[in-house]
């Protein structure tokens, strides 16, 4: 059964769904509290922009990374 998410469960949500599959009930959740709040969508699209430099510092993409790393030095 369907229920009514909070911003802060959603935040939540978004932030777990980076580090394990969530169940159809929690994306339901979800895309139903995503789908009528512009504050959440907005801090859905600046987690993914976060977790994207983030991804990118580790792998070494990215101009700030440390010396040697992704790199064949």
């Amino acid at each position: 059964m369907s229920r009514t998410l909070s911003c802060r469960d959603t935040t939540v949500l978004v932030s777990d769904g980076r580090d394990r599959r969530l169940s159809l009930e929690e994306l339901a959740d979800l895309r139903g509290h995503l789908t009528g709040c512009v504050r959440c969508q907005a801090a859905r699209e600046q987690f993914e922009i976060l977790f994207r430099g983030i991804e990118r510092y580790l792998h070494g993409d990215t101009p700030d990374a440390p010396i040697g790393r992704g790199t064949d030095v």
